[in-house]
């Protein structure tokens, strides 16, 4: 049958939460409840078979918190990367990099129809942990991007 044996437990609960003003919490313990949502989910059953009894007056005096938005970062931005038409081509020993010349410290990411004679590789130094330079590493990964509250919790938007 669980914590609700006795009738006087819901008279005891009607009294420290409508008319003493006791937290859920506070009331547990003087109850001894296992947890406050023992009694809150009690609470809100009696609540839906007689709002108009149940109903907790509201306190005026009892200051509500304050929400604060999060401060904004005060990292100045990163510098733009240069975009891929301002790259420079890089040779390596005069000649563009190529499937036969790269190494895995020159990007990897290819300029060109990989079936034509003009198709080579970015060949700049490459970002740590990327097979990229910083600005086709960007173009390739995108940050992951805060999601909204409602995609959080499983729920369309």
């Amino acid at each position: 049958m669980g914590f609700w044996k006795h009738d006087y437990q819901i008279d005891e609960l009607y009294q420290l939460i409508v008319i003493d003003g006791l937290s859920f919490s506070q009331a547990a313990r003087v109850m001894g409840a296992v947890s406050r949502n023992v009694l809150l989910c009690k609470f809100n059953r009696l609540r839906q078979v007689d709002p108009v009894k149940w109903q907790v007056p509201g306190n005026p005096d009892r200051p509500r918190p304050v929400r604060h938005a999060k401060p904004k970062s005060m990292d100045p931005p990163p510098p733009p990367l240069p975009k891929e038409e301002e790259l420079e081509l890089f040779l390596l020993d005069g000649e563009a990099v190529t499937m036969e010349n790269v190494k895995t410290n020159h990007c990897h990411y290819p300029i060109g129809d990989p079936q034509s004679e003009t198709f080579r590789f970015c060949g700049h130094a490459v970002k740590e942990q990327s097979p990229y330079c910083p600005t086709h590493h960007a173009k390739c990964y995108q940050p992951n991007q805060p999601r909204k509250r409602s995609e959080r919790n499983g729920r369309a938007a």
